[in-house]
């Protein structure tokens, strides 16, 4: 009967830690797509002064994900299985593509993190990880700020790109729709 429990309290906190992984890393990801596809283009956009602003927000972000990562001492988010992205075999396109990437070489792994995930991300990725150091080291932060700043200039070359197409699409539009209508019911500009 103690061998049970023993076994039974053992899966708990085993199910627990699981389900607090999982839904770190859902929240994370649905945060970040949120922040990533809504509000950075559309700040970036239509604020004047919505680079800075974005840059900002972003750094705040990514380095409260390196203090919650290096200095509480545990991974809520599951990064340390990103290794094993390379040995996924399943038939999704998103997960095979990674993998397939992550097997050529840390260069354009980094590279790939900094644009597509997260500048922590390829940060956590391509650091030397050794368990009795703490934080990050020299080497660490100028990596994360190398990938900070690969991240941020193509998301917003990205962001203004796609505003401009964008408005110059809705301008196009508008011009269509009144020259339909103006034609329609005869009246002369």
């Amino acid at each position: 009967m103690n061998a049970l429990k023993t076994l039974l309290r053992s899966l708990i906190k085993f199910g627990g830690g699981c389900l607090v992984v999982l839904a770190s890393w859902s929240a994370f990801h649905s945060f970040s797509y949120g922040f990533d596809f809504v509000l950075y283009p559309s700040v970036v956009a239509y604020s004047r002064f919505g680079v800075p602003i974005m840059w900002s927000v972003a750094f705040v972000l990514d380095a409260s994900l390196v203090y919650m990562y290096t200095y509480r001492n545990r991974d809520l988010f599951g990064f340390d299985t990103i290794g094993r992205w390379k040995e996924y075999k399943g038939h999704a396109w998103w997960p095979f593509v990674r993998a397939k990437i992550l097997k050529m070489g840390d260069p354009l792994v980094y590279l790939f993190f900094s644009v597509f995930e997260n500048p922590f991300l390829a940060t956590v990725y391509v650091r030397k990880t050794d368990k009795t150091r703490k934080g990050m080291d020299r080497r660490d932060w100028i990596l994360f700020m190398t990938s900070y700043v690969i991240s941020n200039l193509v998301w917003t070359f990205v962001s203004v790109q796609v505003a401009s197409l964008t408005r110059s699409f809705w301008h196009h539009v508008a011009i269509l729709v009144t020259g339909i209508f103006n034609h329609h019911f005869g009246f002369q500009a």
